[in-house]
């Protein structure tokens, strides 16, 4: 282990370079960046009007975004030079990102009102705006580069993320719709999905091709503030922003795509066919249909007593959260019964009875 580093107040916020050789302390209106491996410091503090709100390395660690109020600056971590001068908005400044490959970086921001705010995508090395700004009808609260810095996807308070064209500024695909803000928008390592988190309780898994949701939208207890895929793409982390993680597996369906259409059709009641394909009339009945698959995946028509006991633990939580207390008993009791030795259901059950008994 290196040398600790003691760093003065105010700097009492910190970012990692991705090699972890770099540190960036912020505080106040100083940003001050570090020599991990000696514990000294590098660049003379960097100085903002207004408070700093956040800070982050290229994928290099050779550049420094920094942002207060309006602005955002770009400077060198060894030496503290700006590249170029502040670039402006005309909106508070709550997100930023380098593009992996090093020569863009897209700003966002938002303020209290329902002002239309937008994104922009800016030359890493001088500073000029590549391409229209990429406009929403609300705040926007994410922007993140695909892995080979040729998109990038929105995520705004209008409950839409969107994806767009990273030179042109072109909008690739239809606005990907949630229930209320979305706070999230990331893609897969692949490039093929993309995740967004919102504040209507569910993140959601969306091809990045085409706008088309890959997943059904995934419920949670609390309203959501980030979403990421892991490494291997076929995973996603979702949080709160308060302490609180979910993971979510994502296997892919390996059954025929014929079966999968006609699964479709017995889920939704119509034809499903690819955009620009003619959809056939479909003979035989939705009961047939049903018979046909059950006989073929008889697990896909069956319920697990996990999956019963995963449904109750969520709507136990869900119900404890919203102070529901009746509700929270009968799933918890219902928990115990399938869950026998779990001493945190007794306890929580034992919660919410006294809650019932005391009416609040």
């Amino acid at each position: 282990m290196g040398p600790t580093m003691l760093l003065p107040n105010p700097l009492t916020n910190t970012c990692l370079s991705r090699d972890g050789t770099r540190l960036l302390a912020f505080g106040g209106k100083v940003a001050q960046t570090w020599d991990v491996p000696s514990g000294m410091p590098l660049a003379k503090g960097v100085l903002h009007d207004e408070t700093i709100r956040s800070g982050v390395f290229n994928a290099a660690g050779k550049e420094v975004a920094t942002w207060s109020g309006a602005v955002v600056k770009v400077w060198d971590p060894v030496t503290g030079r700006e590249f170029f001068g502040p670039l402006k908005h005309a909106f508070p400044v709550n997100w930023v990102e380098f593009s992996p490959d090093g020569s863009r970086l897209v700003t966002c921001g938002a303020d209290d009102g329902p002002t239309k705010c937008q994104a922009q995508i800016w030359n890493a090395a001088t500073g000029q705006p590549i391409g229209p700004p990429l406009k929403h009808d609300d705040g926007v609260l994410c922007a993140s580069f695909s892995p080979d810095s040729s998109r990038v996807v929105t995520a705004s308070e209008d409950f839409t993320a969107i994806v767009w064209d990273a030179v042109s500024g072109t909008q690739l695909t239809p606005a990907l719709k949630h229930d209320n803000q979305v706070w999230a928008a990331a893609f897969s390592p692949d490039a093929k999905w993309i995740v967004t988190a919102s504040f209507d309780k569910t993140a959601r898994v969306w091809s990045a091709e085409t706008g088309d949701p890959i997943t059904p939208p995934l419920q949670h207890v609390a309203t959501l503030a980030n979403a990421k895929f892991l490494a291997d793409g076929r995973r996603i982390v979702t949080s709160d922003g308060k302490g609180n993680f979910w993971k979510w597996n994502l296997p892919l369906d390996e059954r025929p795509v014929d079966d999968l259409r006609k699964l479709g059709r017995l889920l939704s009641g119509t034809a499903v066919a690819p955009s620009g394909e003619v959809i056939s009339p479909q003979s035989g009945s939705l009961e047939a249909l049903w018979r046909q698959l059950q006989t073929r995946y008889p697990s896909g028509f069956a319920t697990s007593n996990e999956e019963v006991a995963d449904w109750h633990e969520f709507e136990a939580e869900e119900s404890e959260l919203e102070q529901q207390w009746f509700a929270a008993a009968f799933h918890l009791q219902r928990l115990l019964s399938m869950r026998p030795g779990d001493s945190s259901f007794t306890e929580r059950l034992a919660r919410a009875q006294q809650h019932l008994k005391s009416g609040n």
